[in-house]
């Protein structure tokens, strides 16, 4: 899948191809057949990291597709632990959607805006994806699947659980994290 920086911003949007609703359906029902119930074991095997630190920074691009039109993709800096080796570790991951100058792009899939601001404690999972592009290319596994806030807690800093399908399904301490995720690497 090519992606090319679109040169003008806002795109021009009179001459969108008339297949690109056709194209963005059959987008969407493949996106729908991949959605999976991943609970920590799975996004530990599928996820090639997690870091739980802080959003630092978050951009947006706009590119264009031969096939889907423009699109824009949401780039986070997390600054913190890498859960998987336990050392510091700073990586830019990222996912399609969000807003770029006047142009919005909303995904189902993609987490919220207030789950993604700079200051930010999280908890993310992601995966390199060759055709993913961005630094590293390195996106959100599982979408808004992958990204976890965390906050104080009484008995320290805790991952705010999501529900029955997610990775951290229930709210977490982050020590119970970083004792558990390892040792399921080394399953």
């Amino acid at each position: 899948m090519a992606i090319a920086l679109l040169e003008e911003f806002p795109p021009d949007m009179t001459h969108i191809p008339k297949t690109l609703p056709v194209a963005l359906a059959a987008l969407s029902i493949a996106a729908a057949a991949s959605i999976e119930s991943l609970d920590l074991r799975k996004m530990v095997a599928r996820a090639d990291d997690a870091v739980a630190g802080t959003i630092i920074a978050n951009r947006t691009t706009l590119v264009t597709d031969p096939m889907n039109g423009p699109q824009v993709f949401t780039w986070l800096t997390v600054k913190g632990t890498s859960l998987y080796s336990g050392q510091p570790a700073t990586k830019e991951v990222g996912f399609l959607g969000g807003s770029y100058g006047d142009f919005d792009y909303f995904v189902s899939t993609m987490p919220s805006s207030s789950e993604t601001q700079p200051g930010n404690r999280v908890v993310v999972f992601s995966r390199r994806e060759t055709a993913f592009g961005g630094p590293g290319n390195h996106a959100i596994y599982a979408a808004l699947g992958g990204i976890f806030r965390m906050q104080a807690g009484r008995g320290g800093e805790v991952a705010l659980g999501k529900g029955k399908g997610f990775a951290i399904e229930k709210t977490t301490y982050l020590a119970d994290l970083m004792k558990t995720v390892p040792s399921l690497r080394a399953e």
